[in-house]
Order: C-alpha cells, then sequence, then structure tokens
C-alpha cells in the first residue's frame, strides 16, 4: 500500500518527504531536493529538486527529475522525464522522449529524442531539438537498402527497355514465322526437305521467344527484390520518422530554431511568420545523408527543405 503523506499549509517538511511514496502537496515545495513515487505540488521554488516517477504540478519554476510530467505552467523551471505534458511553457528547459506543449510561449529550449507537439504556438526564439535514435548500424542497413533498390531499378529499366526490343522484334517476325511454317508443313508432306533459309527463320524466332520468356522472367524476380527491399526500408525509415519528428498544429511565430541533431552532422530549419508547417522530420536521400520534409497542415503534400 502507497504511503500517503499530505504537507502542512505552511511549509514542506524533508525528513518526511524522503521517506514517502505518495506526496500531496498544498504549499509551494520549498528549496532543497525531494524524492518520491507519485508528487502533487501546487508550485515549486526556483531551488527545488523533484525526482519522482510521476509529478504532477500546477506552476513549476525549479527542476524536476521524473518518469511521467504533467504540469499546468513553467516558468523558467527546468524538466528531465520520459514524457512531459505542459499547458503553457514559458522560459523552460525540457529533455524528454516525447513532448506535449499546449501553448509554447517564448525563450524555452525543448529536446527530444522522439517527438514534439505543439499545440498553440504564441511566442518566438525557442529552441526545438530533436535527436533521433540513429545508431551506425541502423544507418548502415537504411544505405544499403537503398543502394539495392537503386540498383535493382536500374537492372529494372535496362531490361524492360530489352523485353520492348525483344517484343518489337517477334512483332515483326510473327507473320513470316507462319508463312514459314506452312511451307515447312507442305513440303514436309509433299515428302520434300525444306528449304533452309525456312528453318533458320522458326529456329531463330523459336530462340527470341525463349530470350523473351527469360527476360519477362528476370522483370518479375526484380520486381519481387524491388518490393522487398522497398518494404523494409519504409519500415525501417518510418521507424525514424515516427520515433524523431516536431507536430505541430497552428501556424508558427518567426525565429524559432529547429534542430535535428545526427550522428555525423545536425539540419536546422529557422520558422518564418505564419509558417503552415504542421509536421518536420527526416527522410533518407541516400549517401548516409538525411534531409528535413515538411507536410503543411492543410494539405498532405511533401516539400522538401
Amino acid at each position: 500500500m502507497a504511503i500517503l503523506f499530505k504537507a502542512k499549509k505552511n511549509s514542506v517538511n524533508e525528513a518526511a518527504v524522503e521517506i514517502s511514496k505518495r506526496l500531496i502537496i498544498d504549499k509551494k515545495v520549498s528549496k532543497g531536493d525531494m524524492k518520491a513515487l507519485h508528487v502533487e505540488a501546487k508550485s515549486t521554488h526556483r531551488k527545488c529538486c523533484i525526482t519522482a516517477e510521476q509529478v504532477y504540478v500546477n506552476e513549476h519554476c525549479g527542476v524536476i527529475e521524473g518518469g511521467d510530467v504533467e504540469i499546468n505552467h513553467i516558468k523558467g523551471g527546468k524538466v528531465s522525464a520520459n514524457t512531459v505534458k505542459v499547458d503553457f511553457l514559458e522560459g523552460g528547459d525540457i529533455t524528454a522522449n516525447y513532448i506535449y506543449v499546449n501553448n509554447l510561449g517564448s525563450g524555452n529550449k525543448i529536446v527530444s529524442t522522439n517527438t514534439i507537439e505543439i499545440n498553440n504556438v504564441k511566442g518566438a526564439k525557442n529552441s526545438l531539438v530533436i535527436k533521433p535514435l540513429i545508431d551506425d548500424n541502423m544507418l548502415s542497413k537504411l544505405s544499403s537498402l537503398y543502394d539495392r533498390v537503386a540498383l535493382f531499378k536500374s537492372e529494372f529499366a535496362k531490361t524492360s527497355s530489352q523485353l520492348e526490343c525483344k517484343l518489337k522484334e517477334l512483332e515483326k517476325q510473327k507473320r513470316k514465322v507462319q508463312e514459314h511454317r506452312i511451307k515447312i508443313k507442305k513440303a514436309m508432306q509433299d515428302g520434300n526437305i525444306p528449304h533452309m533459309d525456312l528453318l533458320m527463320g522458326v529456329k531463330e524466332f523459336n530462340m527470341n521467344s525463349k530470350e523473351y520468356d527469360t527476360l519477362i522472367d528476370v522483370i518479375k524476380g526484380l520486381e519481387q527484390y524491388i518490393k522487398e527491399d522497398e518494404d523494409e526500408f519504409s519500415k525501417l525509415e518510418s521507424s525514424i520518422i515516427i520515433n524523431g519528428k516536431i507536430i505541430n498544429n497552428s501556424p508558427w511565430k518567426e525565429n524559432n530554431h529547429i534542430l535535428f541533431i545526427l550522428p555525423k552532422y545536425d539540419l536546422e530549419y529557422y520558422t518564418k511568420k505564419d509558417d503552415n508547417i504542421g509536421e518536420i522530420y527526416l527522410k533518407y536521400s541516400g549517401n548516409n545523408k538525411f534531409r528535413l520534409e515538411t507536410k503543411c497542415m492543410e494539405k498532405d503534400s511533401d516539400s522538401s527543405n
């Protein structure tokens, strides 16, 4: 059973706080360290540090280290957690895997390894940083699949061209071959040896037909290889997109800095006033490189940056 501790109206007893599992604090949490499994507080002092698995705070100015954190209003406070949900963020510093901000004010720094989601952008000069979990093994696999698909598509285009030429050749030969076969059949019925040109014409047609069938099989094989590798590539790239992007549901203000930090280089974008960008995420572009891709809120079409 969880131990419930309710602090006195005028202060928080730090000795009692340290042994508690569940804390409900009616007044402002004073400066100092606090550890518990579950904390609910009205407000925090700027020199206060709360460490808990679950934290619910109305107004936050201090430091929180936790698992799942919900805050009504952050005013210059810092949070490091797994998930963070904030109604109004102003001058705050948040680091978490998933971050949801209902109203984004100004002068905030937000860092996520997964997703930053914003409902309303009300301010400017914010720093929004995504650090996607892309390791060397994932990048190597992505690059290999990308290159293989490109190679298979090149072979597919070349084989398709050969197939088209072979089909035209067969169509030209078809009428003559039919005539040749009739003449060969008649000669054999009459007990004569068919003319060599007739036999060679039919033989050439048959060889071309076999080559055509072989090209068809090659095309089918390439189509299967392309589909399998594209599906695998798409799943891998989708995991990067899903697990590393910024979502926004309102027009941007100017001078918000968006930064994607990758293992060997960074990608950045500065928002302009009334930018109608609903999503910003990574797309692989070959040669171990990514580019930033944006999706508008009003339509589903993508545009590269």
